[in-house]
């Protein structure tokens, strides 16, 4: 299981770098500090705007990912290992880091609904707030907000498009178009 890591660290500003990653949905960048991702973007500035907006500075940018970083990625990429990553959450909402750790729960190769999310979190009747947070996802395609769908099966919204929700879902195994109702 993914390790989401909110707590704060000795440093109130870690040193962020971010480089560029090869993923199912085309090239994006992946900031990081030590060993904890902070965040996935499909641009630079994306990221260098997530990172300062969450750390009050600027990510240096890298060439290529630290190695155990750029394996653990390729293995959570290519064969659905999940175990070796790690993220920082500071600066998110309380309701979003609880929604970012339930969807970790669901496997590879299935979804859920939104509103089974928002029943994970304890609070039932905020399927739509859950969107708003998964939306909000600092870390999409490695925290796998792409397996939540509506309860009816339709896809639904993905902060890099549907087209990208569908690859990533058809990446892992996912049948589409997705039957009647979601769990």
């Amino acid at each position: 299981m993914i390790t989401v890591n909110p707590e704060s660290h000795a440093s109130s500003r870690p040193a962020v770098a971010y480089a560029p990653i090869t993923s199912p949905i085309g090239r994006l960048y992946l900031a990081s500090h030590e060993t904890l991702i902070v965040a996935v973007g499909r641009s630079a500035g994306a990221i260098e705007s997530s990172v300062c907006a969450r750390f009050g500075h600027r990510p240096e940018r890298h060439a290529t990912l630290p190695p155990p970083l750029a394996h653990a990625v390729a293995a959570h990429l290519d064969h659905g290992v999940e175990s070796a990553l790690r993220f920082d959450l500071r600066g998110l909402p309380e309701f979003d880091q609880a929604v970012l750790r339930a969807v970790q729960a669901i496997p590879r190769g299935e979804v859920r609904s939104y509103a089974w999310v928002a029943r994970q979190v304890g609070e039932p009747h905020a399927a739509m707030q859950v969107g708003i947070a998964l939306h909000d996802n600092p870390i999409p395609v490695l925290i796998p907000c792409h397996r939540v769908v509506h309860s009816d099966g339709r896809l639904g919204g993905y902060v890099f498009g549907t087209h990208a929700k569908r690859a990533l879902l058809r990446a892992e195994g996912v049948t589409l178009p997705l039957p009647g109702r979601a769990a």
